[in-house]
């Protein structure tokens, strides 16, 4: 969650519990609720932006597909050692974890072993 989103909600909660009605035109002023109004608008207008911001980045990205091939995170886990595409069926060849998880740092180490028999498939 957003801390945008946080305070909205919970601010609409505190007036409302401080005895903030709601569906009416005009709030009376000696309620001091102007701050609390001032702070649910900023955090309003930040999810607003938030929100256009997500909106650009789904048209940017579905314009201009750019499709990342191999492992481009360099990660040692196994379904990022097999060539791009998937194989039809995830992994041609069985594999065997040789590795410890914290060993990314390490100069050459090594995670996954494949195993060079093909796997059959029924």
């Amino acid at each position: 969650m957003t801390p945008s989103f946080l305070i909205l909600t919970l601010f609409m909660m505190r007036v409302g519990l401080l005895g903030m009605r709601r569906r009416i035109a005009d709030y009376d002023p000696l309620l001091n609720f102007d701050f609390w109004h001032y702070a649910m608008t900023v955090a309003a207008y930040l999810i607003a932006s938030s929100v256009v911001i997500f909106i650009i980045n789904v048209i940017i990205t579905t314009r201009g597909p750019k499709n990342a091939t191999g492992n481009v995170w360099r990660s040692r886990s196994p379904e990022w050692q097999v060539e791009s595409p998937m194989p039809v069926h995830n992994y041609d060849r069985q594999f065997e974890v040789v590795g410890e998880p914290y060993d990314y740092g390490l100069e050459g180490s090594k995670y996954v072993e494949f195993i060079d028999e093909e796997v059959k498939h029924g």
